[in-house]
């Protein structure tokens, strides 16, 4: 099962509806929208437009892309490798203490 397919079910799960109900909402069939969460189908760009909007995420939430639901942020070339690197580490431990190494920094700014 690939991402898109998950990530489509984990969002018409948290928003409590039905394969009928967002069907009839984006005017397609339910067994198209199963297709699709069954990874048997692929949107077309429109699309996945469409559904980006309905759930309120971002495309590349919906491809795997990134695990931020909306872009919100615009990000510097530097913001995106400290994430990048941050994303690399392995271990919980190595995790915290960065967290707590971002927190002591934020408070000498």
């Amino acid at each position: 099962m690939n991402i898109f397919c998950e990530r489509l079910r984990l969002l018409r799960g948290r928003a409590r509806r039905t394969q009928q109900s967002v069907a009839d909402d984006l005017d397609i069939s339910r067994g198209l929208l199963g297709n699709y969460e069954l990874g048997s189908r692929e949107p077309d760009f429109k699309m996945l437009l469409t559904l980006a909007e309905y759930y309120g995420v971002s495309t590349d939430y919906l491809l795997g892309r990134t695990n931020m639901f909306k872009n919100e942020c615009q990000y510097t070339p530097l913001d995106e490798e400290a994430i990048n690197k941050a994303l690399c580490l392995e271990k919980d431990k190595s995790k915290i203490k960065l967290i707590d190494y971002i927190e002591y920094l934020k408070s000498r700014e």
